[in-house]
């Protein structure tokens, strides 16, 4: 009898220790999952500062945040399934980036840092590639063209308020 009980127990530690891992592997595999939802693409390194403000929040709200901070970087606007998302990258925790050989555009930050721009279309995709002036860092946005033209001015008024196109 002593010994029924003691498998039991063990059986019953090992499904709870199952249960947990499962739960803990799902939880890992839902936040990648919203990491690579169609919108903003980004490649996740743990050193690029990223949150998201939700309805009903409006972009001039989270741009006000950022400046609470007094940090300096990038805003992208989603409108998902009704659901306003507002992704903000700071450029003082860049993305390593590679350049590419596109026609680019010049453009300085608000706060003073001047590079180059790419825009490239490709697979229904609008890319863009802000890269700093001597550096190999920069900010990479890659959002479905749909979604581009649903939000295209939210987008860009975002970026002007970033970037200076030259």
């Amino acid at each position: 009898m002593k010994k029924a009980k003691l498998i039991f127990k063990i059986v019953g530690l090992l499904a709870l220790i199952g249960t947990i891992s499962t739960i803990v592997l799902f939880l890992m595999w839902k936040q990648n999952e919203i990491i690579k939802r169609d919108g903003i693409r980004l490649p996740y390194l743990d050193d690029v500062t990223r949150f998201e403000v939700h309805y009903p929040y409006n972009w001039e709200t989270a741009k006000g945040k950022v400046k609470q901070e007094d940090k300096k970087g990038i805003c992208i606007y989603v409108n998902e399934d009704e659901k306003e998302t507002i992704y903000c990258y700071y450029t003082d925790q860049p993305i390593e980036l590679e350049k590419t050989d596109s026609d680019s555009t010049i453009f300085e930050t608000t706060n003073g840092l001047r590079g180059n721009m790419f825009i490239k279309e490709e697979n229904e995709r609008k890319i863009i590639d802000l890269v700093f002036e001597g550096q190999k860092y920069g900010i990479h946005i890659d959002v479905s063209k749909q979604n581009w033209q649903q939000n295209e001015d939210a987008i860009m008024k975002i970026m002007k308020s970033f970037i200076i196109i030259q």
